[in-house]
């Protein structure tokens, strides 16, 4: 040693066996220690912030031989913080979610296990984090939902109650009115057929038949109004009218014709929809104010043609035509025509007639020697027109 050299003996050097124990030092959530409760801690759910400082309890040969492996597991057995032979004592995280954990740490010297401790960590939800919390609070939404949705649904069915009820009412209304005026039809159908059979009866065979046709008209329209039929096919709207146009023709001799369709197309529409009259109507106003006033008038035409969504039947007459009607005093009360355009209102309101039927009138369409004379009536009934009362 003079010369200042140390001299070792090796074989005299004896390895390192002292038994380490870990210890925790301290344990810091939110700037406040924290102890070790039946193997557990619980830190503050607002700060999650947490340092756990630990140590060997004792290591008096060498103090830096000593190694650590420390694990955070969450409830689901996931690892979330990991730290694998290090030296670092310290274990630091700013931020633990909400859930229970088990924090392990193993102490290890010359590559030797010497201890290992583990405890319980206990990060609760706060009050607005509880899936508890939560959960209830979505039950009583929807009770509270149901409750309101339940008294809103009894509302509304009281309010379908009550506005069936007054739709009821207004269809009863309609349909009484719709009997009203088709019954009406009757005496306007009677008292006009009747003042000719007073002209004309006698015992002759014209009358019998006239009166066999009137009495079949009578027998009808007296059957369907019985029961509020208010709508027909044009086929059986056809047989009145030619019953009435053969009455007619007693009555005014061969002076006019009546032109019907070709039959190809009295076929092809014998099934469309037609209020009761509703032809023979315009027919008899054409004949009595038209074809009546004009000496040289000779025809009565009725028309029924397809244009885009509707069916359009026309009666045209050469007679003396509307204005020149009013002036001689040649109207009548209109009562036929009235009762028609109530009818279309009637029928019109509907909701699911997207399109309405409705009819118009061409004047003065004919011209001789510088008079003009003549009427065209025209009915527009949709395809899909619905004759029922809503």
């Amino acid at each position: 040693t003079l010369n200042g050299v140390l001299k070792i003996d090796l074989k005299a050097l004896k390895l390192d066996t002292t038994q380490v124990q870990i210890q925790i030092d301290y344990i810091k959530n939110a700037d406040k220690l924290l102890n070790i409760s039946d193997n557990k801690i619980e830190i503050n759910p607002v700060k999650r912030n947490l340092i756990i400082c630990f140590k060997p309890n004792e290591n008096p040969s060498l103090l830096n031989n000593i190694y650590y492996d420390y694990t955070l597991i969450n409830s689901d057995n996931d690892t979330i913080s990991f730290q694998y032979r290090s030296k670092n004592n310290l274990f630091n995280v700013d931020y633990i979610p909400p859930d229970n954990y088990i924090f392990e740490i193993k102490a290890y010297k010359n590559g030797i296990l010497q201890d290992k401790s583990s405890f319980e960590i206990l990060v609760p939800y706060t009050f607005g984090e509880n899936p508890f919390i939560w959960l209830l609070g979505l039950i009583l939404v929807l009770i509270v939902l149901s409750i309101f949705l339940f008294y809103r649904n009894e509302h509304f069915k009281k309010l379908a109650i009550k506005e069936r009820k007054l739709t009821e009412t207004e269809k009863e209304k309609e349909e009484l009115k719709v009997q009203t005026i088709v019954n009406a039809f009757n005496p306007h159908f009677i008292n006009n057929s009747l003042h000719w059979i007073q002209s004309r009866y006698n015992d002759d065979p014209d009358t019998v038949k006239m009166i066999s046709r009137l009495s079949y008209n009578i027998y009808d329209i007296f059957k369907k109004t019985r029961s509020g039929q208010a709508i027909h096919s044009l086929e059986e709207e056809l047989k009145i009218l030619e019953n009435y146009i053969e009455i007619q023709k007693l009555r005014f001799g061969d002076s006019f014709s009546f032109i019907l369709p070709e039959k190809e197309i009295i076929e092809k529409y014998k099934d469309l929809k037609l209020i009761v009259m509703q032809l023979q109507i315009h027919v008899e106003n054409a004949i009595e104010h038209g074809i009546r006033n004009r000496m040289e008038s000779s025809f009565v035409k009725l028309d029924i043609i397809e244009k885009e969504e509707y069916i359009i039947i026309s009666v045209t007459d050469d007679g003396v035509g509307r204005k020149k009607a009013k002036e001689i005093g040649s109207r009548g009360t209109q009562s036929g025509i009235k009762m028609l355009k109530q009818l279309y209102t009637i029928f019109n309101n509907n909701p699911n007639n997207q399109l309405k039927i409705s009819s118009y009138y061409q004047d003065e369409i004919f011209e001789k020697n510088g008079i003009r004379f003549g009427t065209k009536l025209i009915i527009q009934i949709p395809k899909n027109f619905i004759f029922e009362i809503m």
